[in-house]
């Protein structure tokens, strides 16, 4: 996990001391897929986790409201339209006597970082949690030379975007003269192809959703080959800042009177969430 993780923190400065109470809270989902050539899904799983960074005095403690519609499936919990995990655990400073009837965390944060809580989700809840599709087309220029163009499309909404986006394939070992062509007016865009392993590497900086980007690669294969069946698979990996494909939320810290933690801390917009790293992988 990056350490440049987009953090909010709630803070209120301590007048008495001159120090500042803060934490900082992220909920971070961890996405594996894999997709056939007819882009359907295939496998799909999310390995989240709520961490925080506490800097606060003494030991206060604190009320962390999760959503009330949240159902823990190895509980025999779930139903239709409900933000459903399969399994979870908890650090050993959370009391879950209020987390069944409640979906509340009551907890005395140890000073420093650490994982409150961690989360699997095992299948595909939603098409909605794809956050990006691949389709490739591969066609035969000529009898020789063949064309592979990959596009890619964001699926969620264009108030997020992808950074750090990175799409690898390889091309044919038996193949020469490979070429590579970004779209016109690529911008934030850079390629390499590594002929040693055959393999390209695609890296868009900033890709906003609800757009899309292509890619041409060109290469020479000898006679009898098929390239089809001899392309490698297409692996893609990028973080969305704020973006939450699990659905798990927080809510308000509250203090032990149910109140909201102003006389510890000061909520400072909304708490951050970061999808830190998925990686889809298309067999062809």
């Amino acid at each position: 996990m990056s350490s440049k993780a987009v953090h909010k923190p709630i803070a209120l400065r301590d007048d008495r001391r001159g120090e500042k109470n803060e934490i900082f809270v992220d909920v971070i989902d961890r996405i594996s897929a894999t997709f056939n050539a007819m882009g359907q899904v295939r496998t799909f799983s999310i390995d989240g986790s709520i961490q925080m960074k506490s800097y606060l005095s003494g030991s206060p403690e604190l009320h962390l409201a999760l959503n009330d519609d949240l159902a823990i499936a190895s509980a025999g919990k779930g139903g239709y339209g409900m933000v459903e995990l399969d399994n979870v655990n908890f650090h050993e400073c959370v009391q879950l006597d209020k987390f069944d009837a409640e979906r509340m965390l009551v907890l005395e944060p140890p000073h420093g970082e650490f994982v409150l809580m961690n989360f699997h989700i095992g299948s595909l809840r939603s098409e909605s949690q794809i956050p990006f599709r691949l389709t490739p087309i591969l066609t035969a220029v000529t009898e020789y030379k063949q064309e592979l163009r990959l596009q890619v499309d964001a699926a969620f909404p264009d108030k997020y975007h992808g950074a750090n986006v990175k799409v690898h394939f390889t091309v044919p070992k038996s193949s020469t003269g490979a070429s590579i062509e970004l779209e016109p007016g690529a911008k934030g865009q850079t390629s390499t192809y590594d002929d040693s392993t055959k393999t390209v590497t695609w890296t868009i900086r900033k890709f906003m959703g609800a757009t899309s980007h292509t890619i041409s690669c060109k290469f020479v294969v000898g006679a009898g080959s098929n390239p089809r069946k001899e392309m490698g698979p297409i692996s893609m990996n990028f973080e969305i800042p704020m973006y939450n494909v699990s659905r798990l939320q927080v809510g308000p810290l509250l203090d032990t009177c149910g109140q909201l933690c102003v006389s510890y801390l000061k909520r400072e917009e909304s708490m951050s969430r970061r999808h830190a790293l998925f990686t889809s992988t298309l067999d062809r």
